[in-house]
């Protein structure tokens, strides 16, 4: 019956179904939550997916990967940014049965840049790498993109090189041959950027350590 509210993105079906099984003292399982929180993300109720997730934590069942993501993508879609970014640390909370993966990386990374805040994007991609998670091409464009738009040059050119360091040949790949000049020119009309990379290590740190991962 769940699968079907989720299918047809009817939250107060659903939400029926919870209370008919409560009232039978069924209690409802992993699978039965995730569609739940599927069927409140589809129909744009952020704040019901939500409720959903802690009611299942409050329960002791281990949400997975695919239902974070879900309530990453019903948050971020409802502007609700410093929630999901409390989400990605009840992720970090629960590491002994869940991780982000690429798919949770991309869903934050994107927001952030959708919210015009580059350096905590790049921030997120940082740990990204240092969770043996090479960051999709994509990714990197759109925080470069976001530093360009911000007039932060600097902060793009520094981005960039980080992607050679990585692996990423600007020669083969012709978006980022473009991006790269495109950079250089803003960066030789602009003043420099007056960040550094001994604060940006310390902003990576203070991130990792933070309430908001």
């Amino acid at each position: 019956l769940i699968t079907a509210c989720e299918r047809s993105e009817n939250v107060l079906r659903m939400e029926e179904a919870f209370a008919m099984m409560s009232a039978e003292d069924v209690a409802a399982n992993e699978i039965i939550y995730g569609a739940a929180i599927s069927c409140c993300r589809k129909a744009g109720e952020w704040e019901k997916a939500y409720k959903l997730l802690e009611g299942m934590l409050k329960d002791n069942l281990r949400p997975n990967v695919a239902t974070f993501n879900t309530i990453l993508i019903a948050l971020t879609e409802g502007g609700e940014l410093i929630r999901a970014l409390k989400v990605m640390k009840m992720m970090k909370e629960n590491s002994a049965y869940v991780n982000p993966n690429r798919t949770t990386y991309s869903i934050i990374i994107n927001a952030l840049v959708a919210n015009k805040r580059p350096e905590d994007a790049e921030i997120i991609l940082d740990i990204m790498y240092r969770r043996g998670l090479k960051p999709d091409v994509d990714l990197f464009t759109a925080t470069v993109t976001a530093y360009e738009k911000n007039n932060q040059p600097g902060r793009a050119l520094k981005l960039m090189e980080k992607m050679s360091e990585i692996g990423y040949n600007f020669y083969e790949i012709k978006v980022l041959d473009n991006i790269f000049k495109r950079v250089v020119k803003l960066v030789n009309t602009l003043s420099p950027d007056t960040s550094d990379k001994d604060q940006y290590d310390d902003d990576v740190d203070e991130l990792e350590s933070s309430d908001k991962l």
